[in-house]
């Protein structure tokens, strides 16, 4: 099983984005491999980056639209209270907020998280 950060969404919309290309394949990968998925957490960060960013509503608001062909629902993990717990370890152990939460989901599922992030590969096995 494998996940995908928030670094595919972030790249696969930017195409200035040095991981662009690969971040698309990743992206669309969700529609066809039986076991790629996208934490629930990370369509959270990615909407507090956009925000960050400066986007409007608006603009948030079709970025979402265009999104929301490429992310089957069935797609999306919702966090337990196991990762929540384990979050909190990783995040004590130096992990970002959101970064915790992926990484302990990806602990709970046994899963590989599909990232450019090199703090989160010092916790879970991670591919680009």
């Amino acid at each position: 099983m494998r996940l995908l950060d928030t670094v595919v969404l972030a790249g696969a919309l930017n195409p200035a984005d040095r991981y662009h290309t690969r971040a698309e394949a990743h992206l669309e990968g969700l529609s066809r491999e039986p076991q790629l998925f996208i934490p629930a957490v990370v369509l959270i960060e990615f909407d507090l980056l956009m925000k960050a960013r400066g986007y409007s509503p608006s603009e948030r608001h079709e970025t979402w639209f265009e999104l929301t062909p490429k992310i089957p629902t069935e797609k999306i993990l919702s966090p337990t209270t196991v990762s929540a717990a384990s979050a909190a370890l990783l995040e004590q152990d130096g992990l970002a907020y959101f970064d915790a939460l992926v990484a302990a989901q990806a602990q709970e599922l046994d899963a590989e998280v599909v990232t450019t992030d090199q703090a989160m590969a010092r916790h879970v096995s991670t591919i680009w």
